[in-house]
């Protein structure tokens, strides 16, 4: 879910880099050319790269503690509190 975000994230900033644009004045040419010389693949890549570690940490820390639940929905709401503290830190 988390790289689905960053990838909608992506695309919402985007169009509201071309609105903004368009307000200005700014040529998309321009445009398009300075953003080409400001971004590398590496910020592309670190920015896909980290979702995807971050999701993967939350499902593996969830799926555990869900695992252990015992004691009913009392058991299933303490699972739930030490899986969000622990994908936290």
């Amino acid at each position: 879910m988390c790289p689905a975000l960053t990838i909608l994230a992506y695309m919402s900033d985007r169009s509201e880099d071309g609105r903004c644009r368009a307000r200005l004045g700014v040529p998309s040419s321009v445009y398009i050319r300075s953003a080409k010389d400001a971004l590398t693949y590496t910020d592309l890549f670190g920015g896909l790269l980290k979702p995807l570690v971050f999701g993967f940490i939350i499902a593996v820390v969830s799926c555990r503690a869900g695992l252990r639940t015992h004691g009913g929905t009392v058991g299933v709401g303490r699972s739930t509190t030490q899986s969000v503290v622990l994908s936290i830190f």
